[in-house]
């Protein structure tokens, strides 16, 4: 069939003449053998007209609640929306029926494309852009001026209003501390350089050693006088308990006893010294520092040998005598000294405590992870 062309619809039948509506029941029954009046075929011919000029204005049909609309086939326009029937339906109004009617834009994928005419605009430190009739590219502008972006591992100062420093990612992972959680650092098996171990106390760093491999924290192993009733998450007791290299933070404490030759056989172990004890099988004895005094290593004054850090002493006095006797008065009004014979010892009441001690405070003997 050839393409039919429009038909001109300027004017419509009827539209200026007398027109009658038959009734429901003769539009239904149609003509029979008869002369209708003129007016009723003005009726269906300009309806007819009507209908077509209608459709050829609108496009789609308005929806109708009278309409029984048909599944997948049906389109209508409802406030300026088309919209495709997903039911047999009647009396659905395609707004607020989402399980009768869809919008047809978007079962095409269209709804929120932007318009050809959109323009996107280069910003500071880009170039290109244009609008959307077709493909664009935006092309970053580096340099070291207002107005350029930073490169790669690039650090430059802004000129200009602002005087702030700005680094490019790479420069901020080379020259801060990353931040991680305990579990995090504990499972680093790489060097990634000084991270802050969040709760640990800071900064930890890499450690490669012959008992250690991986990160802790610079004072890993120190003794510290604590000041809580249980130790922080970065502190151990130092009680005389066994520790285990199993466990993470008791591991690092072993290796840097280990690695400063603060051990000592099992047998020689004593409360009071700064060493730990060898049991087998990753078990260590930790020390037991309750109810110690710290004192800097130095020489022995008893045996003039060097004191070996971590060595524990036994308390005494420093040795010195008391001179015990009674004065009295000879006939010539002399007074004397009466000491004892060499062989008759004398001496004085017991006093004092159970043991020697300055005036102290009492801490807890913590070791830092």
């Amino acid at each position: 069939m050839a393409e039919i062309n429009r038909p001109d619809m300027t004017n419509l039948w009827a539209s200026d003449g007398a027109v009658i509506a038959p009734s429901g029941s003769k539009i239904q029954q149609g003509w029979t053998a008869e002369i209708p009046p003129h007016q009723w075929e003005n009726f269906v011919q300009n309806r007819q007209d009507e209908a077509l000029a209608y459709l050829m204005q609108k496009g789609v049909p308005e929806w109708d609640a009278s309409t029984e609309y048909q599944v997948g086939r049906s389109f209508v326009q409802f406030n300026g929306v088309i919209y495709k029937s997903k039911t047999l339906n009647t009396n659905k109004q395609p707004d607020v029926s989402p399980t009768d009617w869809e919008n047809y834009a978007d079962s095409l994928g269209v709804t929120g494309k932007a318009e050809k005419s959109t323009t996107i605009t280069a910003g500071n430190g880009l170039s290109g852009g244009g609008d959307l009739s077709a493909n664009r590219t935006l092309n970053v502008t580096y340099g070291t001026t207002v107005g350029t972006s930073v490169q790669g591992n690039s650090i430059v100062q802004v000129v200009g209003t602002s005087t702030s420093n700005i680094m490019s990612q790479k420069a901020v992972t080379d020259n801060f501390p990353r931040i991680l959680t305990y579990a995090q650092a504990i499972t680093q098996a790489t060097d990634i350089g000084p991270i802050l171990v969040i709760g640990m106390d800071g900064v930890w760093e890499w450690t490669t050693s012959t008992f250690f491999t991986g990160y802790r924290h610079p004072r890993c192993g120190h003794w510290e006088d604590g000041w809580t009733k249980t130790p922080l998450a970065f502190q151990l007791e130092a009680i005389g308990a066994n520790w285990s290299e199993a466990d993470p933070k008791q591991a690092r404490v072993i290796s840097v006893y280990r690695e400063q030759t603060l051990t000592i056989a099992s047998g020689s172990w004593i409360a009071g010294q700064n060493m730990i004890s060898d049991l087998g099988g990753g078990l260590w004895k930790s020390p037991d520092l309750r109810n110690m005094f710290k004192r800097a290593s130095g020489t022995d004054a008893d045996t003039a040998n060097a004191r070996t850090v971590g060595s524990w002493q036994i308390d005494q006095f420093r040795s010195h005598r008391h001179g015990i006797g009674e004065n009295y008065t000879n006939g010539s009004g002399i007074s004397n000294a009466l000491n004892p014979a060499p062989n008759n010892v004398m001496f004085s009441t017991y006093e004092g405590g159970a043991e020697t001690r300055g005036v102290n405070t009492a801490v807890a003997p913590y070791i830092h992870v």
